[in-house]
């Protein structure tokens, strides 16, 4: 079964989720300490990042200078994950 476009680089899409994430005020580091996100959910994440079609949209919104940290943006595919571990305030 073929996909229905190519996935992205691996080291690329770790970048923008881990860009994202600090961005929006997800905190990654306190969500694997807590559980919350496993090695296996780091996989996942990534994964789906590497499969999302938005890529040159999220560049574009990682690209915008913020005061304060972004609110997650709805097409990126790791949001629900994102909003789940953003830090309070």
């Amino acid at each position: 079964m073929s996909r229905p476009h190519p996935m992205g680089d691996t080291r690329t899409h770790l970048m923008l989720f881990r860009t994202m994430a600090a961005q929006t005020g997800a905190d990654t580091l306190r969500a694997f300490e807590e559980g919350t996100l496993d090695a296996d959910g780091w996989v996942d994440a990534v994964e789906r990042c590497r499969d999302c079609r938005w890529v040159e949209g999220c560049q574009r919104f990682l690209a915008r200078p913020a005061e304060g940290r972004k609110a997650v943006p709805q097409d990126c595919a790791n949001a629900d994950l994102l909003r789940e571990i953003v830090l309070p305030g």
